[in-house]
């Protein structure tokens, strides 16, 4: 009796992040530690915790676009679309070396290298905002669920130090 239909979608754009530049690397400063590696004002390298405030500099950006698509038929009969009406970003992430690779194989594969994703806060994750046209999301949940409030929960939730990265 009657039709019944649901569709997710979600799409994921990244893109170099210019600021790339910035980088640095020291010995002892992980990003699959939850660390990186800073300039200063003179260009000199110094070691941060990821969760210690703005890093000036990530791997990639990412935009998102979710959403989701409801027909049920009869005897409801109700036909629901909503969406984020936009991409939401820029979200900046590192990409974490995971360390020696050189034992790893996938499914008789070699794998080269791999990497883990961190999040981090940006000078730019303050002004993440809810496209106009969103009806996924009301405001007041924006920023807890992909605003700034939901960045910096999840740099600081990404890793454990006891090795328990679920």
């Amino acid at each position: 009796i009657g039709s019944y239909e649901l569709m997710a979608y979600f799409a994921i754009h990244f893109m170099p992040d210019p600021m790339r530049a910035f980088a640095c690397s020291l010995p002892n400063c992980s990003e699959f530690e939850n660390k990186a590696c800073v300039l200063d004002k003179n260009g000199d390298p110094s070691c941060t915790e990821l969760t210690d405030g703005i890093l000036d500099w990530s791997d990639v950006t990412a935009f998102m676009y979710f959403g989701a698509k409801v027909d049920v038929g009869f005897p409801f009969n109700k036909h629901r679309e909503q969406d984020t009406g936009g991409w939401v970003g820029p979200l900046n992430i590192i990409l974490a070396n995971e360390g020696d690779s050189a034992s790893l194989s996938l499914k008789g594969e070699h794998v080269v290298d791999s990497y883990i994703s961190r999040y981090v806060e940006t000078p730019s994750t303050e002004y993440l905002q809810m496209p106009k046209n969103c009806t996924l999301l009301h405001s007041h949940d924006f920023d807890k669920i992909a605003g700034a409030s939901a960045v910096r929960s999840t740099v600081t939730g990404q890793y454990d130090p006891d090795g328990k990265n679920d």
